[in-house]
């Protein structure tokens, strides 16, 4: 529920479904998105550290093992984005495997560049993202590098992979993100497109398909 007093889940998505798309709609106005330098950290953008829960621990410690909360739950929404990881979005949210902090509120993370050099993550200057991250079969293989997760700047995504946005710049999704449960440890089921990817997601399968292009040969690139 929201935290408002008499708002409804129905209530609360109408209100931030509308205020999202008058945000995008004054975002992309004008400007473009880059490697600028990150804003520094206000109190609206400094997250908020809560205590993890172990593995295997139970969400609700006061009741017994096996107790049933599924009919606290009245709806489940899917939303199926693409292109972004979770601390793209929610890095800085406070809430789930986010960012890891330095001393003046930046995050931690970078990825080489093919000259070996750090690119660190960076505050993207506006929600209007100017270069494509490329996803397909090549790319993203680049990208995981043997599940070392390293490559995402050596890939065709280049610099702009390790961009992020937070609650200033993506008020919509942060309303939603502290209302209600998010999954930070959601993976693809195919390093590949969309259309795998959502394939997977409705059946289980993506029937070999690697790439969205319909007609394209569904083989990996030399």
């Amino acid at each position: 529920m929201s935290d408002r007093p008499g708002m409804s889940r129905r209530g609360f998505l109408a209100a931030a479904t509308s205020a999202g798309a008058l945000f995008a709609l004054e975002a992309c106005s004008g400007g473009h998105s880059g490697t600028a330098a990150r804003r520094p950290q206000t109190a609206r953008t400094r997250p908020t550290k809560s205590a993890r829960r172990l593995a295997a621990q139970r969400p609700d410690l006061a009741k017994a093992e096996g107790s049933d909360l599924i009919p606290q739950i009245e709806h489940i929404v899917v939303v199926m984005q693409e292109n972004h990881s979770y601390d793209s979005y929610f890095g800085m949210l406070g809430r789930g495997d986010g960012f890891t902090l330095d001393q003046h509120g930046a995050p931690t993370a970078s990825n080489p560049d093919a000259l070996n050099k750090p690119v660190r993550a960076f505050h993207m200057a506006n929600t209007c993202q100017s270069h494509a991250l490329s996803q397909n079969w090549n790319s993203t293989h680049i990208q995981w590098n043997n599940g070392a997760m390293d490559g995402f700047v050596r890939s065709p995504s280049g610099p702009a992979a390790m961009g992020y946005w937070d609650n200033t710049d993506v008020p919509y999704y942060y309303g939603l993100a502290n209302t209600f449960p998010v999954c930070d440890r959601w993976f693809a089921s195919c390093l590949g497109q969309t259309y795998p990817n959502r394939r997977f997601l409705l059946c289980g399968s993506a029937l070999g398909s690697i790439n969205t292009i319909i007609g394209q040969a569904d083989l990996p690139q030399p």
